[in-house]
């Protein structure tokens, strides 16, 4: 054949395997067609806002804290104000102005008439005894439970005047401390008063100040002995009675609205927990990574952002309804008269809008949800509780600084929201209290100002003021959430990261370059160029790997060596390779970087030959974590159906899918539980199952099989086995039995860097020559090599037998030298660690199994174990 024939001939053949190929990647995309969705634009974007909407409302179903926050405390604390407020003040009974009083059982009640100044120039006798009283007035006269003590006039002797008070005072002066029984009153009922030229008519009526009614009870006790005196003994006493005053309609209505105020401070309250929750579930999905599988499975973050709003929004206003519910049923007219339903309407709603998305851009700040929760509800109550009473207290005093305070504390929301929630309830006290103003605009600005008629700085306005900040609260901060969003705070770390440590990845390169040099393991080294070569020669990745890692290498920001160094390799569709190494290795860094978690400092990493991370890559990786991602309300089915969907699975193939893992991964009997219920192994099985459901192509195992027990492990090992046969795995983990089960290529790393890859037998081949061995020798039956008296040489005789024949033809690598040792010592065997040629070691042993070896008993059983995985891991 010419040569002509035979290139038309290749030609063929090449065309009709292009065709080939051609027609099975076309079978390949109709089947993908039929069971998933490749829709773009707002049908990607409505199919994972539902995905998630129905994420929220199962959650909800089992939340307990989202019926506490948006339920039991809103509508609690408005029921316990509204109580109070319909408690009526004290109702006081009238009193009557006697001794019925007292407990005491009987007072005394010293009495005079004044002075008498007939006889004692110069004064007159300008006081008279009107009311005729003597030591023969009885005790009756002035009352029930009264001690009648008459104290005569002429015992005290004026010293510049006459004065009908000047008798009674110093016989009760003179009394101070000593008295047999109690005092409320004394009297002196005289006809005037006369102060130097001046006379007034009346009676001088002494009280106890401890005691309230003691100034009418003394009153009374003075009419009740004018009407004795006048009509005799067996007259009606007068009763003497003091109520409170009745109020009128006006005073009724100034303390409804006093109360309304009152009502108002403590219908803030709590409104001040609900952002709480919101902000809790934001932190908790972010703290177990549940956020992250989300947003690795495909989901839109537009859609996460907005069904979590639309969520929280929607509960929010059934919180609303259920206040104003509250408000109609007790008639409270504070937030829905026809002035103030309107405005209040408003600002509940614009109160949830700023705070909601407040909320979410805080959420960036915390890592644990307590600490979310508590940091926000003391803000809140500090905020929108105190500082609006705090500060009405201090604006006389300090006025400028007030208003500068406020300025800076109206960016929190519930700031805004407290101050325009006292305009509310105080706007009808208001008008009752200045009748001269008309109803005015509860939209206009809030400030300070001079009122005349109260002499002092006030507050004047609306809720406008609070109404402006929210708006712009609520705008700002959703555009900080778009930018850390698209922008990545991540992603702005590692740049950040990898200027501050440029300088040392230019001299770590240079010392990688001169240690690759030294390699000890030629063969070893060389699996190292040949993969770096097969993976680097195309720009993506060989087009059988579905997994491509070029030059990869992180360096996180503050340590001194970076963790993974130029790192190369690529995972074929349908293999598992496994990554081997102690800690600190490189094995999660390298899996957290191709599942997007840790932004790489250089290289590059591609998932079905698109760049990790991006948007078309994310719906292909199944990620199983160390931790386990589960959201805690959710049941398995739920995680299963939810990441399905998040994928683009179509509707109609869900239920089989989920039906499958579920019975595959053993979570049957727990399928409709809550995963915060489930055990860790089956917690580990749920995580597994999310990362196998949808159209994942590309699994990263992270240690898979944590907290399970031995048979959990080995049924999880099989299923992976089973449902990744056509997927390409990357596997890390500290159990080697699992490598041998599963894996069908071994990468081994060592301080960030790749040792060497290859086939577990491929590997263990390579480090046959130079790696320890451990040799058992067994001796026939009746050695004794502990008790009998030529043990030592025997041993010995061995040891130097297997030492002359690995080192008969030389001693090996200078810094790896041939040995032999001897380990161990029983009866009728002997333990040794051996490094040497795997040859010479069989040859020496077949010697010693043919008893051809001088001065040795017969050798009936002898064993070598080959360089293990294990082996090869710690000479690394």
């Amino acid at each position: 054949m010419d040569s002509a024939s035979l290139r038309s001939a290749v030609d063929e053949v090449n065309a009709a395997q292009g065709t080939a190929i051609g027609e099975v990647k076309q079978q390949e995309e109709e089947e993908e067609s039929v069971f998933y969705d490749n829709s773009n634009g707002f049908v990607v974007f409505w199919r994972h806002f539902r995905a998630l909407m129905l994420k929220r409302l199962h959650f909800a179903k089992r939340d307990f804290k989202l019926l506490l926050f948006q339920v039991i405390i809103p509508v609690g604390f408005l029921l316990l104000s509204l109580l109070v407020n319909l408690v009526q003040g004290i109702k006081q009974p009238a009193l009557v102005l006697d001794m019925s009083m007292y407990d005491d059982p009987v007072s005394e009640v010293p009495f005079t008439y004044g002075f008498d100044a007939a006889g004692f120039p110069p004064y007159s006798p300008t006081i008279k005894n009107a009311f005729a009283v003597s030591a023969s007035v009885p005790d009756e006269a002035f009352g029930r439970r009264y001690a009648a003590r008459y104290i005569p006039a002429t015992s005290y002797i004026p010293t510049t005047e006459a004065n009908s008070s000047v008798a009674i005072s110093n016989a009760l002066v003179d009394e101070l401390t000593d008295y047999p029984l109690q005092r409320y009153i004394a009297l002196s009922p005289s006809q005037a008063v006369t102060r130097s030229s001046l006379t007034m008519g009346g009676s001088v009526l002494m009280h106890n100040m401890s005691f309230p009614h003691a100034a009418p009870q003394a009153l009374n006790a003075l009419w009740n002995l004018a009407s004795f005196q006048i009509f005799g003994p067996g007259s009606p006493i007068p009763i003497a009675k003091n109520r409170p005053m009745y109020f009128g309609e006006f005073e009724k209505d100034l303390y409804d609205s006093s109360k309304q105020v009152l009502l108002g401070i403590f219908a803030i309250i709590p409104f001040l927990f609900i952002p709480c929750n919101q902000i809790a579930y934001i932190v908790r999905e972010k703290e177990t990574g549940a956020r992250h599988m989300q947003w690795l499975s495909g989901a839109s973050t537009v859609a996460y952002w907005s069904s979590c709003f639309v969520f929280d929004l929607a509960c929010y206003v059934v919180t609303i309804i259920l206040s104003y519910i509250v408000f109609i049923i007790f008639d409270r007219t504070e937030f829905t008269n026809e002035y103030t339903l309107g405005p209040s309407l408003v600002l509940f709603l614009t109160y949830g809008l700023s705070s909601i998305t407040s909320g979410y851009l805080l959420s960036f700040v915390f890592e644990k949800p307590f600490a979310a929760q508590t940091a926000v509800l003391l803000l809140n109550f500090v905020g929108g509780f105190l500082w609006p009473t705090v500060g009405e207290m201090l604006k006389d005093n300090a006025l400028n600084v007030v208003k500068g305070l406020n300025a800076v504390f109206r960016l929190v929301p519930a700031v805004c929201f407290g101050e325009s929630m006292y305009v509310l309830s105080g706007n009808q006290l208001a008008l009752m209290m200045m009748p001269d103003l008309e109803h005015s605009n509860l939209y206009v600005l809030l400030k300070f100002a001079w009122n005349e008629r109260q002499q002092k700085y006030a507050y004047t306005g609306g809720i406008g003021t609070g109404l402006i900040y929210m708006y712009c609260i609520f705008i700002g901060c959703a555009i900080a959430l778009f930018i850390l969003e698209f922008f990545g705070l991540k992603r702005i770390i590692a740049l950040f990261t990898r200027f501050c440590t440029s300088s040392k990845d230019k001299e770590e390169k240079k010392e990688d370059a001169e240690e690759a040099e030294r390699e000890v393991n030629e063969e070893a080294a060389k699996t190292v160029l040949m993969e770096e070569e097969r993976v680097c020669h195309a720009e993506t990745g060989p087009g059988e790997d579905k997994i491509a890692v070029q030059h990869l290498r992180k360096r996180y920001f503050g340590t001194d060596s970076a963790a993974v160094k130029d790192l190369s390799l690529g995972v074929h569709e349908g293999e598992i390779l496994s990554l081997l190494g102690l800690n600190g290795a490189g094995k999660t860094t390298t899996v957290s970087i191709l599942a997007g978690e840790t932004v790489r400092t250089s290289g590059h990493a591609y998932v079905n030959h698109v760049p990790a991370g991006s948007q078309a890559s994310r719906s292909f990786v199944g990620y199983c974590p160390q931790y386990d991602p589960v959201i805690d309300r959710l049941s398995p089915a739920e995680h299963l159906y939810l990441y399905a969907r998040i994928r683009g699975m179509r509707e109609k193939y869900i239920k089989a899918e989920v039906e499958m893992l579920l019975t595959e991964m053993g979570l049957q009997p727990h399928r409709s539980q809550a995963a915060i219920s489930l055990s860790g192994g089956n917690k580990r099985r749920l995580t597994l199952a999310i990362s196998l459901v949808g159209r994942t192509t590309s699994i990263l195992l992270d240690e898979p099989t944590a907290g399970m027990d031995a048979l959990a492990r080995a049924q999880t090992c099989a299923m992976v086995k089973q449902l990744t046969h056509e997927k390409s795995v990357i596997l890390t983990t500290h159990l080697l039995d699992e490598v041998e089960a599963l894996s069908d290529r071994v990468a081994f790393l060592a301080g960030g860097k790749l040792q060497c890859i290859g086939t577990s037998t491929e590997l263990k081949g390579m480090y046959s020559t130079e790696t320890d061995f451990t040799l058992e020798i067994v001796l026939e039956e009746g050695v004794d090599l502990i008790h009998d008296e030529n043990k030592d040489e025997v041993v010995a005789k061995v040891v130097t037998f297997m030492r002359s024949e690995i080192t008969k033809d030389g001693t090996g690598d200078p810094e790896k030298p041939y040995f032999c040792d001897l380990r161990e010592t029983h009866i009728r065997s002997v333990r040794l660690t051996v490094r040497g040629d795997i040859g010479k070691i069989t040859d020496a042993f077949a010697a010693l199994r043919s008893g051809s070896v001088e001065g040795l008993p017969p050798v009936v059983y002898a064993s070598v174990n080959q360089a293990t995985l294990e082996d090869i891991l710690l000479s690394n």
